[in-house]
């Protein structure tokens, strides 16, 4: 099973500590393509800077997806923007999402991941049922919207942090059960699941799950990935092998559920790249280079 590889475009754009080191999506779009890259995971925030600007919605988006295709590249997937979990209880977050769907059209994607809501207080088991009952309600509303748009809402698993013990711990979704309930009460062929590795890897140890496993539960569910690595420890988000994910594994198990989408790494890029383009565009084929799935089989 060789699958095609993608990887998200967010983290190329973003450097606080150094902005002279951020890329602009233009170049980000170009170091990709240059790194061999098959597919791009287009985090909406930077699109939305540009109307931010006063650039027109349709127009920023449309240039986007023309700029990624002039380079043989695509827009397999996107991912919504995030706010904390008490700005999400509104109409103003809801409408953001509503314009996240219609961005992730526009760039030619079918598939949007949208977190779900994620109260800080409802870590562990805690307050499970209140989690489920404002999600449930979250999904039926963006429903006719993902209809509309012809848009599939891959439902992601998450983590939170337990302040009082200084842990990664699990929270909305990080259970597959919990997502394949969203989707059975759904119904709906816009709702799949999306399976975050890193994200397994720091809650596997508290659920029973490991990452295999999940993709096995998920099954034909599963539609997109978010694949990075990890201690166990932090959320580093770094690539395959620089943590203590079992990849052979991985690849395995994705091959004997039939998956047969993008393997997408989902990366902090500038946790170990520089700032100049020559490391960015190394650091990427790096990435790119150890993900061929046909190879980690036998690793």
């Amino acid at each position: 099973m060789k699958l095609q590889v993608g990887v998200n475009i967010g983290g190329l754009l973003r450097n606080k500590e150094k902005p002279e080191g951020a890329l602009t999506i233009e170049q980000a779009v170009d170091a990709i393509a240059e790194a061999g890259f098959d597919a791009i995971d287009f985090g909406l925030e930077w699109g939305f800077k540009r109307v931010a600007q006063g650039q027109d919605f349709e127009k920023v988006f449309t240039d986007i997806r023309k700029y990624v295709e002039s380079k043989g590249l695509r827009v397999h997937q996107t991912h919504a923007r995030v706010l904390v979990f008490e700005e999400t209880l509104t109409d103003k977050f809801y409408n953001m999402i509503v314009e996240d769907i219609k961005a992730t059209a526009l760039l030619g994607a079918k598939y949007i991941v949208i977190h779900p809501l994620k109260p800080r207080f409802a870590i562990y088991d805690k307050h499970a049922e209140y989690r489920k009952e404002i999600n449930l309600a979250f999904f039926k509303r963006l429903q006719p919207v993902l209809e509309e748009y012809g848009v599939v809402e891959c439902i992601e698993n998450l983590f939170h942090t337990d302040e009082d013990r200084g842990v990664c711990c699990p929270a909305a979704c990080s259970r597959p059960e919990e997502i394949l309930w969203y989707i059975e009460q759904l119904n709906s062929e816009n709702f799949q699941a999306c399976l975050d590795t890193g994200h397994m890897l720091l809650t596997g140890d508290f659920t029973g799950d490991s990452i295999p496993g999940a993709i096995r539960k998920l099954g034909k569910y599963l539609k997109v990935l978010h694949v990075h690595d990890n201690d166990k420890i932090k959320d580093q988000h770094v690539p395959p092998y620089l943590g203590l994910t079992d990849w052979k594994a991985v690849v395995e198990a994705l091959e004997e559920v039939g998956f047969d989408g993008v393997f997408n790494m989902e990366l902090a890029h500038k946790r170990y790249l520089g700032i100049n383009r020559k490391a960015w565009v190394e650091g990427l084929k790096f990435a790119r280079n150890v993900c061929d799935t046909e190879k980690m089989k036998e690793v």
